[in-house]
């Protein structure tokens, strides 16, 4: 059996890649987000699984300091370490992710974390130059 050209198959990719952006740039472009959570640490590896689970297939996760609405903590220990996860995505994906991220990491008590949603312009990834939703 004969195997197919790798040079043929990448040109074919490419094209696919670039039609698909092309008809997307055209009709008025996919409508993208960007999910930006804060969560305690102690629920980052099951709020990963979760994510993963329900189809996000790349995140971005830091460690970050912060404090919100928590009257009791002493001045001493102004700053709580948290885990923020950002997370590009298509509008019709974001009430899934928004409900996976509320059922893994609601506690009901203060700290429990914040989610922001926003419109996303343009996404490019800089390795190949992909635009739109190819490039999430």
């Amino acid at each position: 059996m004969r195997t197919p050209n790798n040079k043929l198959a990448r040109l074919l990719l490419l094209f696919i890649k670039k039609m698909a952006w092309f008809y997307i740039s055209c009709s008025g472009g996919m409508n993208m987000k960007k999910i930006e959570c804060i969560v305690q640490n102690k629920k980052f590896n099951d709020l990963e699984s979760a994510l993963r689970a329900v189809g996000v297939a790349g995140m971005t996760v830091s460690e970050v300091k912060g404090f919100g609405n928590e009257q009791t903590r002493p001045d001493s220990y102004l700053f709580l370490p948290k885990t923020k996860i950002e997370i590009y995505c298509s509008a019709d994906a974001v009430e899934n992710i928004v409900k996976t991220i509320i059922d893994v990491c609601q506690t009901g008590n203060l700290g429990d974390g914040k989610i922001a949603i926003f419109d996303i312009q343009e996404l490019i990834r800089i390795r190949t130059e992909e635009r739109g939703a190819v490039a999430i």
